[in-house]
């Protein structure tokens, strides 16, 4: 009885370790934007501040490493060619991937400095998104 009780709770662990989503890999970003950001400007000056943030964040990409050994790399590529490195630590808590960037263009960045930043995973594995707290409406969508 021991032995069928063990074996019942084995197969119940590997069920559930097994249902753990893999993230780890390659990711490709984009910017993506709540629409209702259009209809919120007013004046003429704002309408063209948004449509002129909308065409430049639609250009936007992000590479995403999560690494096994639970560190990610960061690369923003902006429209003028130029790149922002982040890395820091990652880790998942069933649907969401908490990230905690320590490190920007090879510089530390200090403990207090430091947030952690919530993606949420699709069930199928392949897609992960975060929505910026510091800017409403915005945010990045990755694939792979």
């Amino acid at each position: 009885m021991k032995k069928f009780a063990f074996a019942v709770l084995a197969l119940a662990a590997v069920a559930v370790a097994s249902a753990e989503l893999n993230v780890t890999g390659a990711w490709k970003g984009r910017m993506i934007f709540d629409k209702r950001l259009e209809t919120s400007a007013k004046t003429k000056e704002q309408k063209a501040a948004v449509k002129k943030v909308l065409e430049d964040g639609s250009k936007v990409t992000v590479s995403l490493t999560l690494n096994k050994n639970k560190t990610f790399t960061a690369i923003v590529n902006f429209p003028d060619k130029t790149k922002q490195v982040s890395s820091g630590t990652w880790s998942l808590k069933g649907d969401e991937v908490i990230t905690r960037t320590t490190q920007r263009e090879g510089k530390a960045i200090p403990t207090k400095e430091q947030k952690n930043q919530v993606m949420k995973v699709d069930k199928s594995g392949k897609q992960m998104v975060r929505f910026f707290e510091e800017q409403p409406g915005m945010g990045v969508l990755f694939l792979r």
